[in-house]
């Protein structure tokens, strides 16, 4: 799954809509990863950032769902708009 980080400070899946929504007027993306779940994502954030090592939470999110990651990858080569393939 695609994990975008923002020059907002906001940082996600693509296929997050809500935070999408969320993300400022004239942010740009400024990195990227490929990870299997959130805590993988989140560990290389911090080690992106510098901080301290990522802990996860007990309410951390495991594997994302097939369908989660065909839509990423849809958004990833381009042929779908994040949030296009949810409405359908």
């Amino acid at each position: 799954m695609l994990h975008q980080a923002w020059s907002d400070g906001s940082f996600f899946p693509v296929v997050n809509h809500s935070a999408r929504a969320l993300v400022e007027d004239g942010a740009t993306v400024v990195w990227t990863v490929e990870a299997a779940n959130w805590v993988e994502a989140m560990v290389s954030y911090h080690q992106w950032r510098g901080w301290e090592p990522y802990r996860p939470m007990d309410s951390d999110a495991g594997a994302y769902s097939a369908a989660q990651e065909g839509e990423a990858a849809e958004i990833a080569r381009g042929i779908a708009e994040p949030g296009s393939l949810s409405k359908q």
